[in-house]
């Protein structure tokens, strides 16, 4: 039966990729009929712009819809397969017969030998095992930026457009009982960017979990899914799950100022406000747990964290064949480029999504928008200064 769950498997990673290839087609089609629309009919060059991109937006679209009912029958095919597996594992010698007719098309049965060259072709167009989805994407953020909140919100040229405006207005709307200052909403914008690794994780896997059900995204968080520039909106989600969540005790389920508190650097406690702290503290396993259940919850959805895993290639691919999105929680650590050359390393804890594992091994990561490898045979050599657990979440 494993051959079953690797089919199946395969064949719904092969959906997600082509579902996300979908929303992007989509997304373009969209575009290209707004920069369509900006061309006035006035003159017969413009009209022969505008009805040229028109017909460019139309065979975009023709694509996209072709992909969507290639990915439906895809999926179609999956969970016949995965029905079938049930009935086998229950003892009907009928299913069997029947998983036999498709699993090897028998003589001249040109459905079962349809199934077969599908598989083949999904087998053979997987390579590897990394995540292939819009969230972590490498021609843009791969998978989101803790400080690009911050960025965004105090750049030259969103002080120009004046768009810094609507972010701060929008933290405000969180805190309606405080009248925060320009400084204090870029303190705790500033806060957000040193202690927000988690939660950027912890989005990753929401946006990763409703990739290709934006309308139900939608209805779930009461804002789009991507913005209008096409874009994900990352920046959105996280603000919205940090000012949810941080600071939000597990113990008594309030909102507690002092959580941050250091007083190493934060002076006098009877002397602390929050909103003037420029430095968070991070948050430990169970917190991120506690975080992403609560948020979930709050919206409706349920949501399964489990923590204290080892960090091992073949945990990844157990959880992620399980359904599972990962997050790894390192302290001690190398991130590593591409070509093998160190980047960086990582002395505090640091949290980031698992997008994949490579043939030899090394756990593929997203941190700060950046695409990196971990060594987990490295961090069990050094275990001293090194370590590094998996945390795993699953939706129903």
């Amino acid at each position: 039966m494993a051959e079953y769950k690797l089919l199946s498997t395969g064949m719904h990673k092969q959906y997600i990729v082509e579902n996300n290839l979908s929303t992007r087609l989509l997304r373009y089609a969209k575009e290209v009929r707004t920069v369509s629309s900006r061309f006035s009919m006035g003159s017969s060059t413009n009209s022969a712009i505008r009805n040229k991109l028109s017909k460019q937006a139309d065979a975009i679209m023709e694509e996209r819809n072709q992909l969507v009912q290639m990915s439906k029958s895809l999926e179609t095919i999956r969970n016949l397969y995965e029905k079938t597996e049930k009935r086998i594992l229950a003892g009907d010698v009928a299913a069997e017969s029947e998983a036999s007719l498709i699993s090897y098309g028998g003589s001249g049965n040109i459905f079962g030998e349809f199934v077969n060259g599908i598989i083949v072709w999904v087998v053979e167009k997987i390579t590897g095992s990394e995540i292939e989805a819009i969230v972590f994407d490498e021609n843009g953020e791969y998978g989101g930026d803790q400080g690009s909140l911050y960025d965004e919100a105090n750049s030259f040229w969103a002080r120009i457009f004046s768009r810094y405006n609507e972010w701060y207005a929008l933290v405000r709307s969180y805190f309606p009982d405080e009248e925060l200052t320009d400084k204090q909403v870029r303190n705790y914008l500033k806060k957000l960017s040193t202690e927000g690794c988690s939660y950027v994780a912890l989005r990753n896997t929401i946006l990763l979990y409703y990739t290709g059900k934006e309308e139900e995204f939608e209805q779930t968080f009461g804002f789009p899914m991507y913005d209008d520039d096409g874009s994900l909106n990352h920046d959105r989600l996280l603000l919205d799950l940090y000012a949810t969540m941080d600071n939000v005790s597990p113990t008594t389920g309030e909102f507690d100022e002092y959580l941050d508190y250091d007083s190493e650097t934060d002076g006098d406690i009877d002397e602390y406000v929050i909103w003037n702290d420029t430095t968070g503290r991070g948050v430990t396993s169970s917190e991120i747990k506690y975080n992403l259940e609560t948020y979930m919850e709050q919206h409706g959805i349920k949501a399964e964290v489990t923590t204290g895993i080892d960090a091992t290639a073949d945990n990844y691919q157990q959880m992620t064949e399980q359904g599972k999105s990962v997050i790894v929680l390192a302290k001690g650590v190398n991130l590593y480029n591409m070509n093998g050359t160190k980047n960086q390393y990582i002395s505090g804890g640091h949290a980031m999504s698992v997008t994949g594992v490579t043939e030899d091994g090394m756990l593929i990561v997203s941190s700060w928008g950046e695409k990196y490898y971990i060594d987990p045979d490295e961090i069990a050599n050094d275990s001293e200064n090194s370590s590094a657990s998996f945390i795993t979440v699953k939706f129903e």
